[in-house]
């Protein structure tokens, strides 16, 4: 497991190293993940510099997450609420 999260933070650093846009990132948030994943990905990224781990969603420049799909999407929306409409 710790090699594989080794090889997920290489692989982000290189990709990071590919697209300029990912150099932006400096502060991301860790949705909750199992078997205290998220801690430990918490205390590696901060541990290594590779990014500053924020606690409040809204100050993040990017999330992380282990799951993707309608409960992401949910939590998502949750997180970051679509703008309302002017009526019309």
């Amino acid at each position: 497991m710790k090699l594989f999260c080794a090889l997920a933070l290489f692989a982000a650093c290189l990709a990071a190293a590919i697209n300029a846009d990912l150099k932006r990132i400096n502060t991301v948030y860790i949705l909750p993940m199992g078997s205290g994943m998220d801690q430990f990905l918490a205390n590696r990224l901060t541990t290594l510099g590779v990014f500053q781990v924020v606690t409040d969603p809204q100050k993040a420049d990017a999330l992380v997450t282990d799951r993707i799909g309608e409960a992401f999407q949910a939590k998502f929306d949750e997180l970051y609420p679509p703008p309302l409409l002017p009526n019309q």
